[in-house]
């Protein structure tokens, strides 16, 4: 049986597992693989890793829907992935400058439609906007990539996760915010 290998996306200089693969576009030293991950493909193999963590790097991104096509590429089945995202409430979800942000956007669904935590555009073409996420998560976002749930089985994205936990957590730090934090299991 091969040594589990994790990825750590947006580790910085603060690894949380020091035998991760370390990811970030910046060379910290703690950083093996200095790469922006906003830009697909990743520099990695199908099928690489058994656990991603992904702690407050997730509401950097400007196309959400392609991080996790990405995250799930990258992945083994049944790997796991965790980490940690500002809920949409709080208000460190659009005080960093650093987050992307832009209005949510409403997917008509046949009924009165549904609120995404991301914009998507409502023509194609060379000149439609991107597909953007807000700052902001809640504890449902990541059941849009999970098949077994409501908002999963209307089949917006292809990535298949099962979600094992996705809740905010009591927080006092950084004006008494209370992130998301999610663990999700691949499935192939």
């Amino acid at each position: 049986m091969s040594t589990p290998r994790t990825l750590d996306v947006g580790c910085g200089d603060n690894k949380r597992d020091p035998d991760a693969v370390g990811l970030d576009v910046r060379p910290y030293d703690a950083v093996d693989v200095v790469y922006d991950v906003s830009a697909t493909p990743w520099p990695f193999r199908d099928d690489t890793f058994d656990r991603v963590l992904a702690y407050s790097v997730l509401e950097h991104l400007p196309d959400l829907p392609a991080a996790m096509a990405e995250i799930h590429r990258v992945c083994r089945d049944r790997a796991t992935v965790v980490g940690k995202v500002p809920h949409w409430t709080d208000r460190n979800a659009y005080v960093d400058p650093t987050h992307v942000a832009r209005p949510r956007g409403t997917l008509a669904d046949g009924g009165d439609g549904v609120t995404l935590p991301w914009a998507l555009a409502d023509e194609t073409g060379p000149d439609a906007p991107p597909v953007t996420m807000v700052a902001g998560f809640d504890e449902r976002t990541f059941e849009f990539w999970d098949p077994t749930t409501e908002l999963g089985a209307r089949g917006y994205f292809d990535p298949e996760f099962r979600v094992r936990r996705a809740e905010r957590i009591r927080r006092v730090r950084f004006w008494k915010s209370r992130p998301v934090e999610f663990d999700l299991e691949v499935r192939k």
